[in-house]
């Protein structure tokens, strides 16, 4: 919406998106604008999942944080960079419903996108986040957090296996 309407004479311009942002506009978040506004160039990548928390958090491995949240879904505060519907929630929601919890009990705070959302996990002020493995990655190689799942129908290799 913002580039298409304040950058419209830059006929050039060249935007990056993520697949939450394609699920937005395909909901029709992104202003009065849609996909009929811009070229499409490609659409290549692949971004898993995440589910991560703070290198000190209690939670040691998935069943730590899924106990936690049978026991009370409320005490465990999650952050995400997407609205409640939204790509980065629907992990959420599917991980706590395959654990028997209901994904609407589950504490969620939508932030603007994962770097805001790492930084609010980092202070304390959410315990985990769910993400797309590429926002969450640097912060591992610093020692800064724990990657609690990764959302790939294969085990990947290395420090993400």
């Amino acid at each position: 919406n913002a580039v298409v309407a304040q950058r419209a004479s830059e006929a050039g311009t060249i935007t990056a998106f993520s697949s939450g942002s394609l699920l937005n506009l395909a909901q029709g978040k992104f202003g009065r604008y849609d996909e009929t506004a811009v070229r499409w160039l490609a659409a290549v990548g692949t971004d898993y999942g995440a589910i991560s928390v703070r290198a000190d958090a209690p939670y040691q491995d998935l069943d730590d944080l899924i106990a936690a949240v049978k026991k009370d879904p409320g005490s465990v505060v999650f952050g995400a960079g997407a609205t409640i519907g939204g790509q980065d929630w629907m992990q959420t929601a599917l991980i706590a419903r395959a654990a028997g919890v209901d994904p609407k009990k589950l504490r969620y705070v939508a932030f603007e996108g994962g770097g805001e959302t790492l930084t609010a996990m980092l202070g304390g002020h959410v315990q985990v986040t769910s993400s797309g493995l590429g926002e969450v990655t640097p912060q591992l190689d610093a020692g800064k957090i724990r990657i609690l799942a990764v959302l790939s129908d294969e085990r990947l290799p290395g420090k993400l296996a």
